[in-house]
């Protein structure tokens, strides 16, 4: 593996790639620590469980990228029970798992804020996230273009889900929906472009809607994103309340993005700049 803690590691503006462990977790890092990657990139490592990052820690993971990686079980992360993490301002994406949670596999307690899971695969549950009686928070995030054999973007086994201010859509799967397994809790202003997630209009959030997305690129910041396309219901239909300061290419949050002259947070973790 590339690294292995069980103290506290800060890791800055690094790349770590193309290691292998197999058997065993984390094949870019195994975390039994403190561990606070930012501004970095991990991609091309293999791991039976957590081919980019194995957690059994405490894990902060803000404006990084986690990028085909490949594993049994936690394509890009295993968040394992004991795990706790929090991750800001990143992209998970081309992660491959032949099992599940293509993009993450959460058993502990997991945070995912102004963050993109794009791209991801597994060959059964969770192409983006597979819950595992864990403890998930989905803020301000875009789950998008996820593919799995079973189910697309997230699926909850007897954990407890909740989505605020996010988008789930475009998800690729043999059967199932974007969201599937046990409820999951709709914290409002979320789109989903089926009806999977059991989202509510008396929440703010937008069931069967298309949130008109663009492809996976560079739209400035330190990690791609899917941008808002114009016309796109998830401009200015946010709360402002709950709304971070930056979205997740640190643009200004809230702006003007429909021209009304209201600065209204935008849904997903793409901030759409004032016209």
């Amino acid at each position: 593996r590339g690294l292995y803690t069980t103290g506290t590691l800060t890791i800055t503006n690094s790349t770590l790639s193309h290691n292998l462990t197999v058997p065993g977790e984390g094949g870019g890092i195994y975390n039994a620590g403190t561990l606070i990657l930012s501004n970095s990139s991990l991609s091309v490592n293999d791991a039976n469980a957590g081919g980019g990052i194995y957690n059994n820690g405490m894990l902060t993971v803000k404006s990084s990228t986690l990028s085909a990686h490949y594993a049994k079980g936690g394509g890009g992360i295993w968040n394992d029970a004991s795990g706790t993490a929090d991750i800001t301002d990143s992209t998970l994406s081309n992660n491959i798992s032949n099992g599940d949670g293509g993009g993450i596999w959460n058993y502990g307690t997991l945070t995912l804020t102004n963050s993109t899971l794009s791209r991801n695969t597994s060959d059964d549950w969770g192409a983006g996230i597979y819950n595992y009686y864990g403890t998930l928070d989905v803020n301000n995030s875009t789950l998008s273009d996820n593919y799995a054999g079973y189910d697309g973007g997230i699926f909850n086994h007897g954990g407890q889900v909740t989505l605020s201010s996010s988008i789930i859509a475009n998800d690729i799967y043999g059967y199932g929906a974007n969201c599937f397994g046990d409820p999951i809790i709709d914290a409002g202003y979320n789109i989903e472009d089926t009806d999977s997630c059991g989202l509510s209009s008396a929440n703010g959030s937008l069931p069967n809607t298309d949130p008109m997305l663009g492809p996976l690129a560079n739209n400035g910041g330190p990690t791609l994103t899917h941008a808002l396309l114009p016309g796109s219901p998830a401009i200015d239909s946010g709360l402002n309340r709950l709304c971070p300061r930056v979205d997740q290419r640190g643009f200004k949050r809230p702006a003007d993005g429909n021209g009304d002259g209201k600065s209204i947070c935008d849904i997903g973790s793409f901030e759409l700049q004032s016209t």
